[in-house]
């Protein structure tokens, strides 16, 4: 006997009884579907047969259908009345009807997560022709990326229109405050509303797709609506404002559950940050560009002990308000409390200027003086004061800007710096799982060890380090921090040893460098230079190859040092993209004024290098990263950072750590060093604290 089924309908475009739905709508009331009928042993099947969006994802018999053309365009249509649906639906379950035929969107946009056999099934809808993901590769020329998705309204679907001028103040605030600081690759903007996706990629310096998104699969919609599918699929995160209405996009939403992707969502009318986790969590706060009150949010985030998302909204009050003395003191209690007397001093000083009658500021002053006077003029280091920087699990330089903003901790606090990469590296031998990666291509930054002070110490921080845990990179199970803890929590601190184990960033710090330490008054820039040239001492093997390089292929020529990411696209030729074209001007520029210099080139992508060599037609040095043994791999990108410092000029990706770390490795004359798009080491970090 056949199985009995419901087919879930995608009509053609004149087919529609009532306005059609979009393909989030349609994929949400699938999964639905299918999780109603799980238990009841009908069978769910998917019929676009007479959509073009049926031939760009491989038609999986398991779920995919091709149903009878007249019984299509008779498809019974459920999409507000979600009652009526399930009506519908149990009258069939006890029906001999061996088919029903519909189409609906019924299912909660603000679901989390899909029973396992309705998320198994509907990664159907994600397997894509050729075609589809090649049309991506080649419309992007990064690989790893995240998106924001912006939903205007159906009335601007194909329109050139933009939103009103307050709305586009909203989104604007929201892109500075919220979703570019949550940002650590690339973005990608996306909007139903092409003239706004247009202008925000021009005034951020944000990736594309050049097409026109649509709302349905209809006609000759549906490639650039597959490609956009695919882009979120693909994506490290997700951020989507919803201008327009007060639910979750089908289209972006879902995508983003049933890949797995987290990122943040935002919704009319306060447009309140919730942040979602791959897994599923949720975890809602104001939203910085758009909440009607900056510090009661950051009075809830600090009663989390939360201390970085308080700090920065707190910061944030007092730029939009220079007179906000309420954020000031605050600010500066907290300041208190971190050991930072003499920030907090100049905070309950600009408060009480403002507010000359007010005693509990000018009494919070005079604690701050005092404490101030009585610490010591220079910040002296305590030997038996450690602070121990673990790896993070990164590329080799997103692991390197994680130890230069720890390292900038243990100068701030007095503590003596170890740096060990351990068994969690993707650098560490696997002869010797307790060897020291980073001591594979830096000296030590300071005599004391992991073997030797950092297991004689009597007690750590976070709780749950041990000495027999330290080789593992890890904490005792069920006791670490977990993400909760920020660069904050470790300024004051008593233990012997702070386990630096997540990532801090040195642009994080700088709010919070006092008059006590050399780093006082220096920018970003000339922090990380400072850093750098105290601490990442290449070792002499890897130097000798720096300088055999240079003397065999560079002596005789001025260099200008290029980095442009752009993953080769497995099986086919990657068209470059948008972000090489202002790296092709910027490289012609300097060769029009310098026309004998040569190019150094430092790429992941062979097409990358040899379109370069081809448009510009100087003398050109490859290296190729990313190729080799994990080892291999962190050698020829450490011989790439410093070997790009001893060109005349560099131009590169403001995305990536390896441009950060090469500005960062020697005092570039100001016109010498050009980053393209945002740099994103100059961006606070907030999405993980987030929560």
């Amino acid at each position: 006997m056949a199985a009995r089924r419901v087919i879930q309908t995608f009509k053609p475009s004149h087919e529609w009884h009532n306005s059609p739905p979009g393909l989030g709508d349609f994929i949400r009331g699938t999964c639905h579907l299918h999780a109603i009928l799980n238990q009841t042993g009908v069978e769910l099947r998917v019929d676009m047969s007479r959509t073009g969006f049926a031939g760009l994802i491989v038609q999986d018999p398991a779920l995919f259908v091709a149903g009878d053309p007249e019984r299509i365009a008779q498809a019974e249509e459920y999409f507000s009345d979600h009652a009526a649906m399930r009506h519908r639906l149990q009258a069939f379950v006890l029906s001999d009807e061996p088919e029903l035929y519909l189409c609906t969107n019924a299912g909660a946009w603000n679901c989390m997560q899909l029973p396992e056999r309705t998320h198994a099934a509907m990664q159907a809808f994600y397997r894509f022709t050729p075609d589809v993901e090649d049309a991506l590769a080649q419309a992007l020329p990064v690989q790893d990326y995240e998106v924001l998705s912006i939903r205007c309204g159906d009335r601007f679907y194909g329109a050139d229109g933009r939103p009103d001028q307050g709305m586009l103040q909203t989104l604007c605030r929201l892109v500075e405050h919220d979703v570019l600081p949550a940002t650590r690759h690339p973005l990608v903007v996306t909007s139903d509303c092409h003239q706004l996706k247009l202008d925000l990629a021009s005034r951020y310096g944000l990736l594309m797709l050049s097409h026109r998104s649509r709302h349905g699969a209809f006609d000759d919609q549906v490639m650039p609506v597959a490609v956009d599918m695919g882009l979120l699929r693909h994506s490290k995160a997700n951020h989507h404002i919803n201008a327009w209405a007060r639910w979750w996009s089908g289209f972006s939403h879902y995508t983003s559950m049933l890949a797995g992707v987290g990122g943040l969502n935002f919704r009319v009318p306060a447009f309140e940050c919730e942040a979602f986790s791959a897994d599923g969590g949720v975890a809602v706060s104001h939203a910085i560009g758009a909440a009607p009150s900056l510090t009661t949010a950051a009075s809830d985030a600090l009663a989390r002990d939360n201390l970085a998302l308080a700090d920065h909204l707190w910061r944030k009050a007092i730029e939009r308000h220079p007179g906000h003395t309420q954020a000031m003191c605050e600010l500066g209690r907290m300041a208190m409390r971190l050991r930072r007397s003499e920030i907090a001093g100049h905070l309950f000083g600009r408060a009480a200027a403002l507010r000359p009658d007010d005693e509990q500021a000018r009494a919070w002053l005079a604690d701050a003086r005092a404490a101030t006077a009585a610490r010591p003029a220079a910040i002296a280091a305590a030997p038996h004061k450690l602070s121990l920087i673990t790896v993070c699990g990164g590329t080799f330089w997103d692991d390197v800007d994680h130890v230069l903003g720890q390292l900038l901790v243990a100068d701030l606090t007095g503590r003596t710096p170890v740096v060990h990469w351990g068994r969690r590296s993707r650098f560490a031998s696997a002869a010797d799982a307790d060897a020291n990666a980073f001591e594979q291509f830096f000296e030590p930054v300071s005599d004391a060890t992991l073997a030797g002070a950092c297991s004689a110490a009597r007690n750590f921080f976070p709780a749950g380090w041990t000495p027999d845990r330290l080789h593992d990179d890890r904490p005792t199970p069920g006791t670490g921090p977990g993400p909760h803890l920020s660069h904050l929590h470790l300024l004051a601190r008593d233990e012997d040893v702070v386990v630096a184990d997540f990532d801090v960033r040195v642009v994080d710090l700088l709010p919070w460098i006092e008059s006590n330490s050399d780093h006082h008054g220096l920018d970003l820039v000339a922090t990380c230079r400072r850093l750098a040239a105290r601490y990442l001492r290449l070792r002499a093997p890897l130097r000798a190859r720096v300088e055999a390089i240079e003397r065999e292929q560079m002596i005789g020529r001025r260099w200008i040092a290029v980095h442009v990411p752009g993953e080769d696209a497995p099986g086919s030729t990657r068209v470059l993209g948008p972000l090489h074209a202002p790296v092709h001007e910027r490289v012609s520029a300097r060769l029009a004024s310098d026309p004998e210099a040569g190019l150094l080139i430092l790429t992941d992508s062979q097409a990358v290098a040899d379109d370069f060599r081809t448009r510009h037609r100087v003398p050109a040095i490859v290296r190729l990263v990313g190729r080799g043994a994990p080892r291999e791999t962190g050698e020829a990108e450490a011989i790439d950072g410093f070997l790009a410092a001893r060109c005349e000029a560099f131009v590169g990706s403001g995305a990536s750590p390896l441009s950060a770390a090469v500005r960062s490795l020697k005092p570039w004359r100001h016109d010498a060093f050009e980053l393209v798009g945002p740099d994103t080491s100059a961006v606070r970090c907030q999405r993980q604290h987030r929560w």
